[in-house]
């Protein structure tokens, strides 16, 4: 049924919640001629209501402000005519509501319109709250649950608030008491009210309602409980009537559920009718009661109770008898002794007797044992109480000795560690020595158990056996003489692997190295928690590659086990795989500079990148600003200086540059639109020959002016003009600067006449290519020179031209092919791809660069292209493969290095260095030439300001400071001068200063060759600035000096040979010797270092070191014992030593002693070896 609601109308409106910002208004007509200011209110709000059926709502005006009202004007929010309403009427919280025809009122309100007349804010609309009254609960009995039933027959409603009249509630409440359990005015909670509508338009409305809760009390009386099922236990004759009563099969009738009940006998009594043996008789129960955790909500029917039990004869035990051992005989016979038996067990007042006449003894069974039973059979109980007794068997023990036997044949299997020290046997062989007859008897190996000495991996173990026993009818009739044995066997490591190693991404740092995570690293096949782990102490991780990109593979490596168990296992592999990013680094553009311009009418701007670097950037990475999209706009198209320029479009380009990310895709700069000036045309420069000066020849016949605006009277005056090189040096399209122009006419006072240059040749003289070389006729088609701004430095970069080459190869005349290039850069570079390089090889043709300040010099041979490829795959085409042959000015770090170099060698760069490169490229990899296996030619051009005789030698400089001598001479070519550098690596050579006078040379016979040798740090002196030259020398220091005197790169790792150690001073030396084929060790791999070395032990490393410069090709064929024959001890020169001794003799690298003997034997001095060496290397042509 319904409740109708019967309560009056209460409205309350309170509180409103913030508004929001409102929106713009219209000026009004009045104002419309000048431009109002505009002002905004905040603060202004609508007050929460309680529901009453419509939307009107109330204005909170006291956190209404005005926003932008100048300071002093009179100018205020009206409140006339401001009206606001909620959305719809329906409660709810944060309700829309919007506030109407808000305006200005004030003595200034004509200088502001507001931004709108309205705003929109929220507030909340309460609900209107029933309650209903009259309502009683009815008691009831327990029933295990707090539902209770609701008398409704003097129910009313009342309502806090507005209500509609077709509003009701439904009479559905639901009554929950307290708690299930009984008692008396308990409490009861009415819920569950729903609201109703008696139309379809009120029903829509039941959501602005809702109904209180309604607490009453009412009762919950125990309900009645009945016990059934006890029983009483039976017992033994014990001379009295107490029971013993069980209430496990107890029922209770009447309980509710699963309620926690249960029979109470803690105070209950329970006694038979009488006390003698027999079976029914009554027990009497009194004194029960409930327990368990819902006893109060139950009242017993009753406290008593009846029950059957039996009281069985008490049985009774004869002790004092004694079993008497025997022997196995196959009988169960058996013979007891009854000195002192009695009862036990006897009633005190009972009287009883035993009668032997019917006995009977014997043992259990006829087999062995110790303790076996023996019964006597037979006796009887008499006496007048016999009948509450009976006589339990009667029994004793004794022994049948069984007979003993021994194992033998069980042998261990081996296993895989499995951590465990148990292993398996093999019974195949075993045997029981000692059985009898066909006894059913065998070795019982269900719980013979085999067990290594420790779990450990190892071979020969020894296994202990254990649990041996024997099985079978009559293997009760035996014992064995041991239950152990002995055997040997083997446990093998176990094979486990890794998994769970994880490598973590990276920001992209130029390298492949990758960090390794362990944390989620696992040994798979681990046996329970043995001590074994992984080893991450040589694990590596390396990254396919160091380019950025996501799930990149990388490779680990170094992996080991440790641990007290590891010796127990192995690893599946030492090597695992996972994947990690590499992501972009990000670098920042700086040093974009906006350059100044004419006025043109427009913003655009132009920019300059030669001071543009990337900060950021890892070691040499190939990558640079990609300047093709960026553009700089003026802040505006006006003239003026220091105008603000924005530049946008930066990108990033480079073989690198997928390994960055660029900070900001924009940049700032500033420059000056300067007025117009006016150009100068038509003025050419002569080209001419090198003559030391930087005079030209100009042509003024078609000067002209360009950029006048108009018909302005301008003219230009040529008459004084002159022309200049920029500098001496010889080039093609060399910058020529005229100077004394002018500007004549009435108007030329609005101009400014820019400086006039052009461009001539001055040409260069040739380098004589060599006796019997071919030089390409000129063609300057054959490469195509580019000259960039790269990172503040000029790169050119001349790139050959593969259809010329081939036509110049094609008309068998070119075998010196020459590239000048006329460009004046910092680094120049010269580009060619693999199939011009093979075509070169083909001819056997030899390749020589140009520039400026240097040349290089290979034949194409040397690249090996085909070696250089190799690791790319044969199927890869030399037409895709780039050479890059570079000749640079070292890089500022590099400078930096140099000049430590110098004060660390107390020597002096005469002239700046120079960087000779070559890489082989393909599809972003790159290699690096940097070895040949013959001397290559460069010349570095000396500077007019330098003297020639102030060159000693020219160096290598390492990027580690290292500096080592390269075979050097000074030649002059058309009155120019330049150090000729032959060398067998690339690298940076910088010509130096080093003149050296060792003070124990003055009158010595070798003074000029070991003072040359010591300024070209070939050998050094022994302190004090000496140079002991008659002290003999050893092995290792002559291999020393050589390897200097060759210019050979110094190589490290381990050592060809027994006795030289990786830590030894000379090892470096003794290896790249050892790498050149200069030496080798004697029949036990030792090279003897520290011995002195002989004179042909010396000339035979010299004959080895003259295949390497070349000049045993230049030396004829002439028998060994012809060159020798005129040496008075020619024969005590060993077998093994006459053909280098004759090529030393031959080169004219030894000539004898003064007694014109080779003195073979003798021991090398250190005079000789600076004499011997310089000798080399003049007769090599390499000094």
């Amino acid at each position: 049924m319904k409740l109708f609601v019967a309560a009056a109308i209460l409205l309350t409106l309170v509180g409103v919640t913030a508004g929001s910002r409102i929106g713009p208004f219209a000026p009004d007509a009045a104002n419309a001629a000048a431009p109002l200011t505009q002002v905004t209110i905040s603060g202004l709000k609508v007050a929460d209501k309680n529901y009453d059926g419509n939307t009107s709502a109330t204005i909170d005006w006291s956190g209404a402000t005005l926003g932008g009202v100048t300071p002093g004007d009179s100018v205020s929010i009206n409140h006339a005519g401001v009206t606001a309403a909620f959305a719809d009427l329906n409660a709810g919280a944060n309700k829309p509501a919007t506030i109407s025809g808000l305006s200005l009122s004030g003595a200034d309100a004509g200088k502001y319109a507001l931004d709108s007349s309205t705003m929109n804010v929220t507030a909340t609309i309460n609900k209107t709250v029933f309650t209903v009254n009259g309502l009683v609960v009815n008691n009831k009995t327990y029933d295990g649950t707090t539902s209770g039933s609701i008398d409704y027959s003097h129910a009313v409603v009342s309502a806090n608030g507005y209500f509609d009249a077709d509003i009701g509630v439904y009479a559905n409440g639901i009554a929950a008491f307290s708690d299930k359990n009984a008692g008396n005015g308990k409490q009861v909670t009415i819920t569950g009210f729903t609201v109703g509508g008696r139309t379809d338009a009120a029903s829509l409305l039941v959501g602005n309602y809702i109904v209180n809760p309604v607490t009453l009390t009412a009762d919950i009386t125990p309900k009645a409980l009945t016990i059934d099922g006890i029983t009483a236990t039976n017992k033994t004759y014990d001379g009295t009537t107490a029971a013993t009563i069980n209430v496990g099969a107890a029922t209770l009738t009447g309980k509710v559920g699963s309620d926690d009940l249960r029979v109470d006998v803690s105070a209950s009594t329970a006694d038979f009718a009488g006390v003698d043996a027999g079976n029914g008789q009554i027990v009497v129960i009194n004194g029960l009661a409930i327990g368990g955790t819902d006893k109060n909500n139950y009242a017993l029917t009753s406290t008593s109770a009846y029950a059957l039990a039996n009281i069985t004869p008490k049985p009774l035990t004869l002790t004092g008898l004694a079993g008497i051992d025997k022997v196995y005989d196959g009988t169960t016979g058996a013979q007891v002794s009854y000195g002192g038996i009695q009862f036990t067990g006897v009633i005190i007042s009972d009287f009883l007797t035993l009668n032997f006449a019917n006995q009977n003894v014997a043992f259990s069974d006829k087999n062995a044992g110790n303790g076996k039973l023996i019964t006597v059979t037979g006796l009887a109980i008499t006496g007048p109480d016999a009948a509450n007794y009976t006589l339990n068997p009667v029994t004793a023990t004794a022994n049948i000795m069984p007979k003993q036997l021994s194992v033998t044949g069980i042998t261990a299997n081996d296993k895989t560690y499995d951590g465990d020290a148990g292993t398996t046997l093999d019974f195949s062989a075993a045997n029981l020595t000692g059985k009898v007859g066909t006894d059913d008897v065998s070795l019982d190996t269900a719980a013979v158990t085999g067990a290594f000495a420790n779990k450990d991996a190892g071979n020969g173990k020894s296994v202990a056996i254990s649990g041996l026993a024997l099985k079978g009818a009559a293997s009760g009739n035996y014992t064995l003489s041991s239950t152990t044995a002995a055997a040997t066997a083997d446990i093998m490591p176990k094979t486990i692997s890794v998994t769970g190693i994880a490598a973590n991404d990276k920001i992209y740092d130029g390298e492949t190295t990758a960090m390794l995570d362990f944390s989620a690293a696992s040994l798979t096949g681990k046996v329970g928690t043995d001590d074994v782990s992984l080893d991450t102490a040589a694990v590596t991780g390396t990254f396919s590659d160091e380019d950025a990109a996501a799930g990149k593979s990388v490779a680990i490596s170094g992996l080991a086990l440790k641990g007290a168990a590891g010796g127990n296992y192995t690893l599946s592999s030492t090597t695992a795989a996972a994947t990690a990013d590499i992501t972009p680094k990000q670098v920042s553009v700086t040093g974009i500079t906006a350059d100044d311009k004419t006025y043109d009418g427009d913003a655009n701007a132009t920019l300059d990148f030669s001071a543009a670097s990337l900060t950021g950037k890892v070691g040499t990475d190939d990558v640079s600003l990609d300047t093709a999209s960026v553009t700089g706009t003026f802040s505006d198209r006006n003239s003026d200086t220091g105008k603000s320029v924005a530049i946008s479009g930066l990108a990033l380009s480079g073989a690198a540059s997928g390994n960055y990310t660029l900070a900001s895709a924009t940049a700032t700069a500033t420059a000056d639109i300067t007025p117009k000036p006016l150009a100068v045309t038509g003025i050419t420069a002569r080209n001419k020959t090198y003559d030391g000066k930087t005079t030209a020849k100009i042509d003024v016949g078609t000067a002209a002016l360009t950029g006048i605006v108009g018909t302005d009277d301008v003219g230009l005056d040529a008459s004084a003009a002159a022309g200049e090189f920029a500098d001496r040096k010889t080039g093609r399209g060399k910058t020529v600067t005229v100077s004394g122009l002018a500007l004549t006419g009435t108007d030329a006072g609005n101009y400014t006449l820019d400086p006039y240059t052009t461009t001539a040749n001055i040409n260069s003289v040739s380098v004589d290519p060599g006796p019997g070389q071919e030089v390409a006729p000129e063609n300057h088609d054959l490469w195509t020179e580019t000259t960039s701004q790269l990172d503040g430095n000029a790169v050119t970069t001349a790139t050959v031209n593969q259809t010329e080459l081939e036509a110049l190869l094609a008309e068998g005349q070119a075998r010196h092919i020459t590239i000048d290039v006329q460009a004046e850069s910092d680094d120049v570079r010269i580009v060619l791809n693999g199939q011009m390089i093979q075509m070169l090889n083909d001819n056997n043709a030899t390749l020589e660069i140009r520039t400026g300040r240097s040349t290089y010099t290979l034949n194409a041979q040397q690249l090996n292209i085909d070696q250089a490829v190799k690791q790319w795959g044969q199927s890869i085409s030399l037409q895709d493969v780039i050479v890059q042959i570079e000749l640079a000015s070292p890089s500022s770090e590099m400078l930096k290095v140099a000049e430590d170099a110098a004060v660390a060698g107390k020597f002096t760069v005469q002239v700046p260095p120079v960087e000779f490169a070559i890489h082989v490229d393909y599809e972003g990899a790159s290699v690096p030439v940097s070895s040949f296996s013959a001397y290559v030619k460069r010349t570095i051009a000396l500077p007019d300001d330098v003297d020639p005789a102030k060159i000693t030698t020219a160096v290598v400089i390492e990027t580690n400071g290292t500096v080592h001598h390269v075979p050097t001479k000074i030649v002059q070519v058309d009155g120019k001068f330049y150090a000729q550098i032959s060398s067998l690596t690339n690298s940076t050579y910088a010509v130096i200063w080093h003149p050296v006078a060792f003070s124990d040379m003055t009158a010595h016979w070798a003074k000029a060759a070991v003072n040359d040798m010591g300024s070209r740090m070939i050998i050094e002196g022994t302190g004090d600035g000496r140079f002991n030259p008659d002290g003999e020398i050893t092995r290792a220091e002559f291999l020393a000096i050589l390897v200097r005197g060759l210019g050979l790169k110094p190589t490290g790792g381990s050592s060809t040979f027994t006795d030289v150690k990786a830590t030894d001073w000379f090892a470096s030396a003794v290896n790249t010797a050892a790498a050149y084929q200069l030496v080798t060790g004697d029949k036990n791999g030792a090279f003897l270092p520290n011995d002195k070395i002989t004179r042909e032990q010396a000339m035979t490393i010299l004959s080895k070191a003259m295949k390497l410069t070349g000049l045993q090709n230049k030396l004829s064929d002439a028998a060994s014992d012809t060159v020798l024959h005129s040496y008075a001890d020619a024969a005590a020169v060993s077998a093994w030593a006459r053909s280098g001794v004759a090529d030393s003799v031959l080169a004219g690298i030894v000539t004898g002693k003064s007694n014109g003997k080779l003195a073979p034997k003798d021991h090398m001095t250190r005079a000789e070896t600076a004499t011997v060496i310089q000798r080399l290397l003049q007769q090599s042509d390499l000094i």
